[in-house]
C-alpha cells in the first residue's frame, strides 16, 4: 500500500527480530530511505555501517548518515552523532583522521554530547594525539551535557595527566561525577588535589 512507516518497521524486525531475513530487511530498509522516508535513512545507515543484510561498506554509511544529519529534522540530530563515528572509524591516515575531526568539531560544537565524546576519545586514542585538547573536548561536555560517566572520568584523568596547570578545569566535571554517585569520584578528586598540592 506504500506505507513507507510500516515498510521501515517491517524491515527493522526482518534486520533484528528473532524471524530475521537481514537482505530482505536491508532491501526495504533502502527502498524506504530512497523513497525519503528518513526514519529508514537512519536504520540503513546503522545496517551499511555493520553489514547486517548487506556488504559493510562505511563510505555508503557516511552518506546516509550525512543527508539524515542535514536534513533530517528532528531526525538530524541522531543522524549527525553516528556520521561523527563512521568518519573516525573509517579514518585510515593521521590526515584522514584530522579531516573528520575537523567535520566532527562541529556536531560537538552544538552540545551533541555523542559528537563531543567522539571527538575526545578520537584526540586521546587515534594518531595523531592530543592529550590535553582530547581532555579539554571531555571535560567541558561532561560539564555542559549529560556526557556518560565513563568519557567524563576519562576526560578528567587525562587532563590531571597533563599536569599542574590543568586541574582547575577538572573541578567541575569532578564534581559532576560525585553528583552522580560514581566509584571514581574519590580517587580523580585525591589526584586533582594532590596535583594542586604541590
Amino acid at each position: 500500500m506504500g506505507l513507507l512507516r510500516a515498510c521501515s518497521i517491517l524491515a527493522h524486525s526482518l534486520t533484528h527480530g528473532e524471524e530475521s531475513d537481514p537482505e530482505i530487511g536491508a532491501a526495504l530498509q533502502q527502498a524506504a530511505c530512497a523513497a525519503n522516508f528518513l526514519p529508514a535513512c537512519l536504520r540503513l545507515g546503522e545496517l551499511q555501517e555493520t553489514g547486517r543484510g548487506m556488504p559493510r561498506d562505511l563510505d555508503a554509511a557516511a552518506l546516509t548518515h550525512e543527508r539524515l544529519c542535514r536534513e533530517g529534522g528532528a531526525l538530524g540530530t541522531p543522524g549527525c552523532v553516528p556520521y561523527a563515528r563512521v568518519l573516525l572509524v573509517a579514518a585510515r591516515s593521521p590526515d584522514e583522521v584530522i579531516a573528520a575531526r575537523k567535520k566532527v568539531e562541529p556536531m560537538c560544537a552544538q552540545d551533541l554530547s555523542g559528537a563531543c565524546a567522539l571527538l575526545g576519545r578520537s584526540l586521546l586514542e587515534q594518531i595523531p594525539r592530543d592529550t590535553r585538547l582530547g581532555g579539554t573536548v571531555l571535560v567541558e561536555a561532561c560539564t555542559k551535557t549529560r556526557l556518560d560517566a565513563a568519557d567524563c572520568a576519562r576526560g578528567v584523568s587525562a587532563l590531571l595527566d597533563v599536569g599542574r596547570p590543568y586541574v582547575g578545569k577538572t573541578t567541575a566535571a569532578i564534581e559532576s561525577l560525585c553528583a552522580r554517585g560514581d566509584a571514581r569520584c574519590a580517587t580523580l578528586r585525591a589526584r586533582a588535589r594532590a596535583l594542586a598540592g604541590q
